[in-house]
């Protein structure tokens, strides 16, 4: 959720302080590669409407609530600051699997009126109902967890202990 705050460098502050030296502080973000990957505005891009596409990203962006897509290095960067040293980091989630997700934003709507209607939102939350989803994105969840085009990345930080 680190993706959603303003002010990040201060709650990684605050996160930094409260840890005691050696602990660990794990995260993940969406990276620098996630609102170039985005379908619709790829689509827009490619027919030469670029200006369109940005749009999109930007009101994507906005509906998502992300304040910050960057790089491992301002990441690393913001870290350091904190009081951290960054072990390890891995992009993941390939540019397919979030575009499901971006067009499921768009096919769930139907939901979004059984929610207003019925106070679920699903129906019938049974194996059976869900099977044809289940069938149609498995093979863009069922994947190894890191890719280098990846549109996610997973941090594993470590507090500072004294003389580092």
């Amino acid at each position: 959720m680190l993706e959603h705050i303003p002010h990040v460098e201060q709650v990684l502050a605050e996160t930094g302080r409260l840890l005691r030296p050696g602990a660990p502080f794990a995260f993940c973000v969406p990276n620098h590669q996630f609102l170039g990957s985005l379908s619709v505005g790829r689509a827009c891009d490619k027919i030469g409407l670029r200006g369109l596409g940005d749009r999109y990203r930007l009101f994507f962006n906005r509906i998502a609530r992300h304040v910050h897509c960057d790089p491992p290095e301002v990441w690393q960067n913001r870290l350091e600051a904190a009081g951290f040293v960054l072990e390890k980091w891995f992009h993941y989630y390939p540019p397919a699997a979030m575009q499901v997700s971006e067009w499921g934003h768009y096919l769930g709507l139907p939901s979004l009126l059984a929610r207003k209607l019925t106070g679920r939102w699903v129906i019938s939350p049974t194996r059976w109902n869900l099977a044809l989803t289940t069938r149609l994105v498995r093979r863009y969840y069922d994947q190894p967890p890191a890719c280098q085009d990846g549109t996610m990345t997973f941090y594993l930080a470590r507090r500072k202990g004294p003389g580092q």
